[in-house]
């Protein structure tokens, strides 16, 4: 004490025996304007209660901690569910109920990427709906094709069948002719 308080050393701090207990003795100087020091508190704390102290200091600290991320958490939470989730739902509803027409793009009141993505779907699903339009007429148009197709290879092969038979009729009558000569 008395070295604080004649100036040599800021403030000393040491663990001591009192009494046979161990305890934690801090001596800080109390200062004068002039900065020579008027006075000193010297505080003596058994080091149970110190450990004590430190321990409840430390599950404050802990307890806070673990509040700070939940608190932290839920807002990250909201903030998703606000800013990316709700936008992402209302775009799957609005490409969900998209049919044969093309409707407007959902307007979102960002330029950001989810706005950017609806656009690009929508045009997606519209360059789809018209190729799968274009598909079916050029499908229909071939199987019209087709029937005219089939229907000339039936009229074909019946007339096939039928010169085969006329055939096979002028044959006969040509070996009968010939029979009937020699």
């Amino acid at each position: 004490i008395q070295d604080v308080l004649e100036g040599e050393i800021d403030f000393h701090w040491a663990t001591m025996d009192h009494h046979g207990a161990p305890v934690l003795d801090i001596t800080i100087p109390c200062r004068a304007t002039e900065n020579a020091p008027l006075e000193a508190i010297h505080v003596a704390r058994s080091m149970e209660h110190v450990q004590a102290h430190i321990n409840a200091l430390r599950l404050r600290h802990t307890v806070f901690a673990i509040a700070t991320a939940l608190t932290v958490g839920i807002f990250l939470s909201i903030f998703t569910y606000f800013l990316v989730i709700r936008r992402l739902s209302r775009l799957d509803s609005e490409l969900s109920e998209m049919h044969d027409d093309v409707q407007e793009p959902p307007h979102f009141e960002r330029g950001d990427e989810i706005a950017y993505l609806s656009h690009v779907s929508h045009e997606l699903f519209g360059n789809l709906i018209r190729t799968t339009s274009d598909l079916e007429a050029v499908l229909d148009e071939k199987s019209c094709l087709l029937k005219s197709v089939e229907q000339f290879n039936t009229k074909l092969e019946a007339e096939v069948e039928r010169a085969r038979v006329e055939l096979l009729h002028a044959q006969d009558e040509l070996i009968r002719a010939e029979h009937l000569s020699t």
